[in-house]
C-alpha cells in the first residue's frame, strides 16, 4: 500500500502509513487485529459474561464487581 493519495474537502493527502480504507485488505488485517484483541483481551476478564461481536459492532454483558473495567 505505497503512495495512497486521496483528498478531503480542498486539501490532498499522501498516507505514508496503514492500510487504505475501502479496500479487500483493509479487511482482511481489521478482522485478524480483532481476533487477536478478543483472545488477549476480552476474553480474559473474568467479568465477561456474555460476548459477541458482528464486524465492527460488539455487545458484551458483564458483572460489575467493582474493578473499574
Amino acid at each position: 500500500m505505497n503512495y495512497n493519495e486521496f483528498t478531503f474537502g480542498n486539501k490532498f493527502f499522501i498516507q505514508i502509513n496503514g492500510t487504505a480504507m475501502c479496500t479487500n485488505t483493509a479487511c482482511i488485517y481489521a478482522t485478524i487485529y480483532y481476533s487477536y484483541h478478543e483472545e488477549t483481551v476480552v476474553m480474559k476478564h473474568k467479568s465477561v459474561k456474555f460476548y459477541r461481536h458482528l464486524i465492527d459492532d460488539a455487545f458484551v454483558v458483564y458483572k460489575d464487581e467493582g474493578n473499574n473495567f
